[in-house]
């Protein structure tokens, strides 16, 4: 859904795809995984005359879907009779359409899709049937999240591949609870878990931690679900778990450390405390904006009261706040946004991703953004959340909505700011200065996730001039940016 230059130029361990394998091999099958991005050696033809899969299965997303289909195609035609499926946001979003090449522009040559927030469970249904029956939608069920065991698929992995964005580092992912209690306006996830929560124990968490650590060669995990501190009973134990953990004699356990997700309302001062005390060296936290009135029409339970609060907090404990910051909410105007960027610019946030409001389809967003004749872009590869899209009821432009967002990161991105995050980083060498010119070169970047997909955004709006400044103080360092 991201660039990979949105963080630090790094791949991120495939943990669906971890969840499919582990169970289908619980059930019999043979698998082997082959990453076509971060792997320069693998070979797509070799693996498969070699292996002859009955399925192929294939990550996608909304701005990889030209390369995803090609890569589906270019399967075809080495082994025709190979059923090839694919999962995840924009199949779920979009169900039949998704088939249609009027929905893309392109055609899409997969056999069938996996709907949902739990695909290994969709893939073990298409294994026992027909894999030569026509074009089909699969549902992903929900009922078994918690019994799929991802270490048992963890030996298919090279685990060099996958890095921290901070410090370099071999880093992996654990999911920790599955879906979200919230209905965020703006969010994917009510739609993809269809409004569902559940999570694992915190022993069972605490056992994957010692599990990677022991086996996968790192020293850095994320827990990744959408939001780690939902239950506080639940964060506790777990806490408590990891600080146990982390009083073994073995230096593997002793010096792990830790990065997950909260919303801002829930990170209260004893929550904290535990977290640092577990290892918790970072945490994302979705600030989305720092104006009173959006926030409380993106129907997100925090305030502004609570961002600062949980930003306070984190700086106390020296933990890495990374919050990620919406521009161009629909009902965003200029002062609203402006007011976002210099309370993120002059707040103690450690990281900021700022984004544009993309208007997923099948999210409450985009029913308001389509009855409001509001969307701009109806290309879905460019929907990607570095990407404006759309115009806001309150008179911003989307391409004023992108120039914001080069603006905030100019402004964010100060020598001083990336000073004080090198200072909190404990382990590897700090944000080197190849990896801050990556996280910097995505501030000016529009386009989708591969060169194919790339546009020029100079070409197609033209050179910015502007009357009125779209923040006080830098209206020219913009125009000249653009």
């Amino acid at each position: 859904m991201q660039r990979i230059e949105s963080w630090g130029g790094v791949f991120r361990f495939p943990l669906n795809l971890a969840r499919i394998g582990a169970h289908l091999l619980r059930l019999g099958h043979a698998v082997q995984f082959l990453d076509l991005q971060a792997d320069v050696r693998s070979n797509l033809r070799e693996t498969l005359l070699s292996f002859g899969p009955d399925v192929c299965v294939l990550s996608s997303g909304f701005p990889s879907m030209r390369v995803d289909s090609h890569t589906a195609g270019e399967i075809k035609s080495i082994l025709p009779k190979t059923h090839v499926s694919t999962f995840g946001v924009a199949p779920t979003l979009l169900k039949e359409s998704f088939f249609q090449s009027e929905t893309w522009g392109f055609e899409v040559p997969f056999d069938s899709v996996v709907v949902g927030g739990e695909p290994a469970l969709g893939y073990e249904s298409i294994l026992k049937g027909d894999l030569n029956k026509g074009r089909r939608i699969v549902k992903g069920a929900m009922e078994k999240t918690k019994s799929i065991r991802t270490q048992d698929a963890r030996y298919l992995f090279n685990h060099s591949l996958y890095r921290s964005p901070f410090t370099g580092e071999n880093a992996t992912y654990i999911e920790g609870t599955f879906g979200c209690p919230f209905r965020c306006s703006f969010c994917v996830v009510p739609e993809l878990y269809e409004g569902k929560f559940s999570k694992r124990t915190p022993e069972d968490i605490v056992a994957e931690f010692k599990f990677v650590l022991e086996n996968n060669d790192v020293s850095q995990i994320t827990l990744w679900d959408e939001g780690t501190t939902f239950q506080k009973s639940f964060i506790r134990e777990l806490c408590d778990g990891l600080i146990e953990l982390r009083k073994s004699k073995n230096s593997k356990f002793k010096n792990f450390i830790w990065t997950t997700r909260s919303t801002t309302s829930l990170l209260d001062e004893e929550i904290v405390e535990k977290l640092a005390l577990s290892g918790l060296s970072g945490i994302t936290i979705g600030v989305e904006s720092f104006d009173e009135e959006i926030l409380q029409s993106i129907e997100k339970n925090i305030s502004i009261e609570t961002n600062q609060n949980a930003i306070r907090l984190l700086s106390k404990f020296g933990i890495i706040s990374i919050g990620h910051i919406i521009l161009g909410h629909i009902n965003d105007t200029r002062d609203s946004i402006n007011k976002t960027i210099l309370s993120a610019v002059g707040s103690d946030l450690n990281f900021a991703q700022f984004y544009c409001s993309v208007p997923y389809p099948g999210t409450k967003l985009n029913r308001l953004a389509t009855e409001h004749d509001l969307i701009r872009i109806n290309d879905l590869t460019k929907y990607e959340l570095s990407n404006p899209i759309m115009d806001t009821l309150g008179g911003v432009s989307y391409q004023d909505v992108g120039r914001y967002r080069t603006a905030a990161m100019k402004r964010f991105w100060t020598d001083a700011r990336w000073r004080r995050l090198n200072k909190l980083i404990k382990h590897g060498h700090g944000i080197g200065e190849a990896r801050r010119e990556v996280f910097l070169g995505w501030r000016s970047k529009t386009g989708a996730l591969t060169a194919a997909n790339s546009w020029n955004r100079a070409a197609k709006y033209g050179p910015f001039r502007r009357a009125e400044p779209l923040i006080p103080g830098v209206a020219e360092s913009i125009g000249r940016s653009v």
